[in-house]
Protein backbone atom coordinates (compact mmCIF):
# COMPACT_ATOMS: atom_id res chain seq x y z
CA UNK A 1 0.00 0.00 0.00
CA UNK A 2 1.07 3.65 -0.46
CA UNK A 3 1.44 4.45 3.01
CA UNK A 4 4.14 1.72 3.41
CA UNK A 5 6.17 2.87 1.16
CA UNK A 6 9.54 4.08 2.06
CA UNK A 7 10.54 7.48 1.98
CA UNK A 8 14.12 7.30 1.79
CA UNK A 9 15.04 10.33 4.38
CA UNK A 10 18.62 11.33 4.96
CA UNK A 11 17.53 10.19 8.46
CA UNK A 12 16.45 6.70 7.34
CA UNK A 13 20.15 6.20 6.38
CA UNK A 14 23.34 6.11 8.58
CA UNK A 15 26.08 8.19 8.58
CA UNK A 16 28.73 6.91 6.09
CA UNK A 17 25.95 6.43 3.78
CA UNK A 18 24.61 10.53 3.72
CA UNK A 19 28.31 11.64 3.78
CA UNK A 20 28.89 9.07 0.93
CA UNK A 21 25.72 10.56 -0.87
CA UNK A 22 26.45 13.92 -0.11
CA UNK A 23 23.31 14.13 2.05
CA UNK A 24 24.54 15.80 5.31
CA UNK A 25 23.12 19.28 4.57
CA UNK A 26 19.60 17.26 4.05
CA UNK A 27 19.79 15.75 7.08
CA UNK A 28 20.47 18.57 9.06
CA UNK A 29 17.83 20.42 7.37
CA UNK A 30 14.95 17.21 8.20
CA UNK A 31 16.38 17.72 11.52
CA UNK A 32 15.00 21.62 11.72
CA UNK A 33 11.70 20.79 10.30
CA UNK A 34 11.47 17.50 12.69
CA UNK A 35 12.66 19.52 15.78
CA UNK A 36 10.14 22.58 14.59
CA UNK A 37 7.55 19.88 14.52
CA UNK A 38 8.02 18.54 17.65
CA UNK A 39 7.35 22.40 18.93
CA UNK A 40 4.57 23.16 17.19
CA UNK A 41 3.42 19.45 18.90
CA UNK A 42 4.23 20.50 22.15
CA UNK A 43 2.84 24.36 21.64
CA UNK A 44 -1.01 22.72 20.72
CA UNK A 45 -0.82 20.12 23.95
CA UNK A 46 -0.33 23.29 26.11
CA UNK A 47 -2.95 25.17 24.61
CA UNK A 48 -5.12 22.43 25.16
CA UNK A 49 -4.34 21.59 28.39
CA UNK A 50 -5.31 25.17 29.62
CA UNK A 51 -8.30 25.06 27.95
CA UNK A 52 -8.81 21.73 29.65
CA UNK A 53 -8.23 23.46 33.11
CA UNK A 54 -10.07 26.48 32.30
CA UNK A 55 -13.02 24.64 31.69
CA UNK A 56 -12.63 22.58 34.22
CA UNK A 57 -12.70 25.41 36.86
CA UNK A 58 -15.40 27.16 35.41
CA UNK A 59 -17.37 24.37 35.87
CA UNK A 60 -16.21 23.52 39.38
CA UNK A 61 -17.43 27.65 39.86
CA UNK A 62 -20.43 27.89 38.15
CA UNK A 63 -21.88 25.08 37.21
CA UNK A 64 -24.13 22.85 39.70
CA UNK A 65 -26.56 19.93 40.13
CA UNK A 66 -26.88 16.78 38.17
CA UNK A 67 -28.76 17.84 35.18
CA UNK A 68 -25.81 20.55 34.13
CA UNK A 69 -23.09 18.16 34.78
CA UNK A 70 -24.81 15.24 32.86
Amino acid sequence: MLEDEDLLLPSSLNQPTRTALGLDGLATIEYQLREGHAHDALADLRLAIKTYNANVKFKQEFVWHQRANT
